[in-house]
């Protein structure tokens, strides 16, 4: 991506367990190059992820800086 441009990050947050997974808080970590109104940390509650599904979650972001940028996930 180019400064200035929107980059989508796709989370997928899976339940691999035999029961419901309630309350998952998931929180994405941004690099300073990245931009997002709410900041740097931003964190989702999901809530009744039952067992064997999977759920997306798209992260948009502006890019604010040129070089190497990411976003380090947590659940």
């Amino acid at each position: 991506a180019r400064v200035g441009d929107e980059v989508v990050f796709t989370i997928r947050v899976s339940n691999s367990g035999t029961g419901t997974a309630g309350r998952v808080l998931v929180r994405a970590t941004l690099t300073d190059g990245l931009h997002r109104p709410e900041g740097t940390v931003i964190e989702a509650e999901l809530r009744d992820l039952p067992p064997g599904e999977s759920k997306p979650v798209a992260l948009r972001v502006v890019a604010t800086k040129a070089g190497p940028q990411s976003c380090t996930l947590t659940a």
